[in-house]
């Protein structure tokens, strides 16, 4: 006789069916051009409700305790320095060239020259930004 699932494990196994995956994730990207705020809350909404259903198995989204803190802080660095090359130095500048308009930071002038601002920014970003899109993608 085979096993008996609960609505919890029924859930969980169609969320982390590979097409149910790709499904989201088309979606998700999509939703990005349209609204980004609406794909990013769709994509936590999702995250939630798969860890939810799969017992708070953390491991499952990659969060685990790394075998080698070295190793990891090391790959942090050389991806993040890669980032920044590769985005800031390379495609930033190739864009602004060819639709011939620059970054707006303007939305960013209330931290300028404000340390306590600055600091509640960097802070608000390391949560939401950093820790939420992480945990979405």
């Amino acid at each position: 006789m085979g096993e008996v699932l609960t609505f919890r494990d029924k859930i969980g196994k169609w969320l982390s069916h590979k097409l149910t995956l790709w499904l989201i994730i088309i979606t998700i990207v999509g939703l990005t051009f349209w609204k980004d705020d609406l794909a990013f809350f769709l994509g936590l909404f999702y995250v939630l409700i798969l860890l939810w259903a799969r017992r708070w198995e953390w491991k499952y989204i990659g969060l685990e305790k790394p075998k080698s803190w070295k190793k990891l802080l090391f790959k942090s660095l050389v991806f993040s320095v890669s980032i920044l090359i590769i985005v800031d130095i390379i495609i930033t500048p190739w864009v602004e060239y060819l639709l011939g308009t620059t970054v707006d930071l303007s939305s960013l002038d209330g931290i300028r020259g404000n340390f306590l601002n600055y600091i509640v920014f960097i802070l608000i970003m390391w949560i939401i930004a950093a820790f939420g899109e992480e945990f979405v993608f």
